[in-house]
């Protein structure tokens, strides 16, 4: 069985990743955090092992310019790099996850990177979730989500979503309703784009030492505390 986990990450350039954030933090401070939440996330990934599981990341940009990401953030080498193609975020994904199918995938899994209390065990019950659904996904606090998995090619379930908006969870829920698809949801999760995310995340690393302990985790909690200052060090936890 060849299963796919698909990372999908904005090309880490200055001013233009976490631009909700800018009110708090400057615009160098956002792009070390993005590529801090990178790291984190493939590094769960990294945690996981499951039989013909293949990883991939996906940078928006261009080729050329992925690759060197992917080279300067030391991107492992097990990973496929490549570029999203699409109008808005479903479009993209609709892309991505019928391009995975069409290259003999039978369980294709898509994340973003803005989750850093997403776990390991997470990623495994979304396979797990997949071998008796259609579909499986994971609602994030804002009304969006943060993972996205099929066992079956219905790219329908990501047209007329109002992305960006609160209503993206909602709004799929109802389109697996409507084309009769059997589905599943993961715990909710917080996706970090405002500072409110910020301090709702440091919390809950801090009731969850196993989460918190990997280096990733210990190097994205430093860096709140160098941007936010009222937060411990994540060697102070």
């Amino acid at each position: 069985m060849r299963r796919s986990l698909v990372l999908f990450a904005k090309s880490p350039r200055l001013g233009t990743v976490k631009t909700r954030l800018q009110t708090h933090l400057t615009p160098d401070q956002c792009l070390r955090l993005h590529e801090e939440l990178i790291a984190r996330t493939v590094e769960t990934t990294q945690e996981i092992h499951l039989e013909g599981l293949e990883k991939a990341i996906l940078f928006t940009g261009g080729l050329d310019e992925a690759f060197r990401h992917a080279g300067r953030l030391g991107i492992p080498s097990e990973f496929h790099v490549g570029v999203q193609f699409g109008t808005d975020l479903g479009s993209r994904m609709s892309h991505a996850i019928a391009g995975q199918f069409d290259a003999g995938f039978v369980q294709v899994v898509l994340i973003g990177v803005d989750c850093p209390l997403l776990s390991a065990n997470d990623l495994l019950r979304a396979f797990e979730e997949l071998a008796q659904n259609d579909v499986v996904i994971g609602p994030a606090h804002d009304g969006g989500y943060y993972l996205v998995g099929l066992s079956v090619c219905v790219t329908a379930i990501f047209d007329r979503i109002d992305w960006g908006s609160a209503q993206v969870y909602q709004q799929t829920i109802e389109a697996l309703r409507r084309l009769d698809l059997k589905w599943s949801s993961l715990s909710p999760r917080s996706d970090l784009d405002t500072v409110e995310d910020l301090t709702d995340i440091w919390k809950a690393l801090k009731q969850d030492r196993e989460l918190a302990s990997s280096q990733a985790s210990r190097k994205l909690l430093d860096l709140f505390h160098e941007f936010l200052p009222e937060f411990p060090t994540g060697s102070n936890l």
